[in-house]
């Protein structure tokens, strides 16, 4: 607390008792001595002493020790006098005058405060209302565009059904598969020249395409020291695993070599199951299949992926054979 709000609080302070009220009237008529002051008073020196002190700055000393007040007691006393001396009542119809019209300016200035304060409101609300609405229409069209995605992935469904009869069966957006082959060319005990072919991975994929209208892209890259060209085919089939009269050479809708690398797109004719062979034509009837190979060494890697009107589609791609 500072210096200014402790002398606020001695005026207040002195004001509360009638005895320090008595003593700033008498020193407002002019300086007196403590013996004037403690005869004036008949109190005793003890209890005038108490009172001095809690007069605090109000009062102070000449150099010929008598008490006078400061400029703070002055205003304890002119205080003092306005509560025990009420303004006349022509003053008082001033006072309220200018009263009411505090009154009437404040109140205005609260009603022009309210007025700005609601049309901030009604703008900022009428701004989010129409942001809203906005965001409301663009919902709908998201809505919209995801029911018509949804019809177009009805003819998808069916590939429920060959998830849950093949174990090996994936629904995929693109499916890799990898092939070796290699021709080992040796001397018999007999001195008789012959080949041992060895391969690994798939020779071919099964993949199976829900809706008529797709195109298949083939992705081939191809190793090979000997610069073997690797056979690919695409063929028609009645199933997603080869066996008898599955597929026919009849059915080939596509048929290309590549080396080093090739992609190839092949527009297939319906939906159903389709047989992607690096193993070139692939012939079967009733009593079984057969295929001719490319003699030669080389690395397959073949990418496959099945689009719908520009966009990539999910379809169904399986290993077995």
């Amino acid at each position: 607390m500072d210096l200014e709000d402790d002398t606020y609080g001695s005026i207040f302070k002195a004001l509360q008792h009638p005895i320090r009220r008595r003593i700033l009237k008498m020193l407002d008529a002019g300086p007196s001595s403590y013996t004037d002051i403690l005869r004036s008073l008949n109190i005793d020196n003890g209890l005038l002493n108490y009172h001095l002190d809690n007069l605090g700055e109000l009062v102070s000393k000449l150099p010929d020790e008598r008490y006078t007040l400061s400029e703070y007691g002055r205003a304890a006393v002119a205080l003092n006098q306005r509560v025990e001396e009420p303004a006349p009542r022509e003053e008082v119809r001033v006072m309220e005058h200018k009263i009411d019209s505090r009154v009437l300016k404040a109140a205005t200035a609260l009603l022009l405060v309210a007025v700005v304060t609601f049309a901030g409101l009604y703008i900022d609300l009428n701004g989010k209302y129409s942001a809203l609405t906005l965001a409301n229409e663009d919902t709908k069209a998201r809505l919209t565009e995801s029911e018509t995605k949804l019809e177009g992935l009805s003819t998808l469904m069916a590939l429920e059904t060959f998830v849950k009869e093949s174990s090996d069966f994936k629904v995929v957006y693109s499916f890799t598969s990898s092939y070796y082959q290699s021709y080992v060319t040796y001397l018999t005990s007999n001195g008789n020249v012959t080949k041992r072919f060895d391969s690994s991975g798939l020779p071919w994929v099964f993949v199976y395409v829900p809706e008529a209208g797709a195109t298949l892209t083939l992705i081939a890259i191809v190793q090979s020291g000997e610069g073997t060209k690797a056979p690919i085919t695409v063929q028609k089939a009645k199933s997603g695993r080869l066996g008898l009269d599955v597929i026919s050479k009849d059915d080939v809708v596509f048929s290309g070599e590549a080396f080093p690398f090739a992609e190839f797109s092949v527009p297939l004719p319906e939906s159903g199951w389709y047989l992607v062979s690096s193993q070139g034509l692939i012939d079967g009837n009733s009593l079984g299949y057969h295929y001719s190979p490319a003699e030669g060494n080389f690395n397959l890697h073949l990418q496959i992926q099945l689009s719908l009107n520009g966009e990539r589609t999910l379809f169904g791609a399986s290993g077995s054979y």
